[in-house]
């Protein structure tokens, strides 16, 4: 049996302990405030430091380090765009560069002709939703999870 790192173990007992406090709320006796906040600060904070240091191990181990020669993912959001797509394309091309195109589905069926170009100069595409609502964590998605899926999953948009 393999020994757990003592990142997620930290990260877990960090947790309970803050189960332990909904609890105690949850039973009518308010957990104090100062301590509850500054708790709540450093558990976000230990998580977020576990995605930028992933060989602690605190969310899974590290499957593949990637290539031993230094590389840059680049990664293009919210396109096609009419306006940017093509010069991005004609400056990846000069600098003879591959990226990933993050495209959002609306605008793959209004320009999919630029999507065809993104993929025949050999670059990467991935979805990015069918509609990018950028207030998505403030309220409920304008186009539900199904429709992305029914609409891609149906046809061909290129």
């Amino acid at each position: 049996m393999r020994r757990l790192p003592p990142a997620r173990l930290a990260l877990w007992a960090s947790a309970v302990v803050g189960m332990a406090l909904g609890a105690r709320a949850f039973n009518g006796a308010p957990p104090p405030l100062w301590p509850t906040l500054l708790g709540f600060a450093g558990y976000m904070s230990y998580g977020t430091l576990g995605v930028f240091w992933p060989e602690r191990g605190m969310y899974g181990r590290v499957m593949s380090r990637g290539p031993e020669r230094a590389e840059v993912a680049l990664t293009f959001d919210d396109g096609p765009s009419p306006r940017t797509t093509r010069r991005v394309l004609a400056a990846l091309d000069a600098a003879g560069a591959r990226a990933t195109f993050f495209v959002v589905g609306h605008k793959v069926s209004q320009h999919p002709e630029l999507t065809r170009e993104i993929v025949e100069r050999g670059h990467e595409l991935g979805l990015h939703g069918f509609e990018h609502d950028r207030l998505f964590s403030l309220r409920l998605p304008s186009t539900p999870v199904w429709r992305n899926r029914a609409y891609f999953g149906r046809r061909s948009v290129f």
